[in-house]
């Protein structure tokens, strides 16, 4: 966990406490760290942030003020999500990696990205792109490549595309 604190102060996460007020005196940065811990310790749901309320070493490593409740998580992620959130936290992972000299490496032209990916279900749908899958049904996994909020074309590479080099290029509307 102390690990994750320091990236997550490198990548400046408490910046985001400037876009979002702090509400009923806990910090938004704390929601956003106190989940992500969740997160790099493989738990994704919100009741599993009661075992580290009380939890000094969690608030102390990820340098937070509060340990939010289970209600108060949940309830300020999904206000986050709707007031997007994710357009202000895009920069994240290239600041991070930009300010510890990550090195990446490409092979020959590509760079070999390891992604969790899940399935869309389109079961009963006439989509282009939907094909059977494992878990037995109709759908298709995508993985956005090179996206943020402002771009007008979104690159989608199929799993295996860092393989073969297949990429769709899919027209996007701006977000603003």
């Amino acid at each position: 966990m102390s690990i994750i604190g320091q990236c997550l102060e490198i990548a400046g996460v408490d910046s985001i406490d400037g876009c979002f007020p702090t509400t009923l005196g806990m910090r938004t940065s704390d929601v956003v760290k106190s989940y992500l811990g969740l997160l790099c310790l493989g738990m994704s749901d919100y009741d599993a942030i009661e075992n580290f309320r009380r939890d000094k070493p969690f608030q102390q490593l990820l340098t937070l003020l509060k340990v939010p409740s289970t209600a108060t998580l949940r309830q300020r992620l999904e206000k986050l999500a709707a007031n997007d959130l994710q357009a202000r936290t895009t920069t994240w992972s290239t600041t991070l990696l930009s300010l510890v000299e990550a090195p990446i490496t490409a092979e020959k032209t590509h760079v070999c990205l390891d992604i969790d990916t899940f399935v869309m279900d389109n079961s009963n749908s006439h989509k282009e792109g939907v094909s059977r899958t494992y878990q037995k049904v109709d759908g298709y996994t995508l993985a956005p490549v090179g996206s943020s909020p402002m771009a007008s074309r979104v690159v989608i590479a199929r799993p295996w595309a860092w393989a073969t080099g297949v990429t769709q290029e899919r027209t996007a509307s701006p977000s603003r």
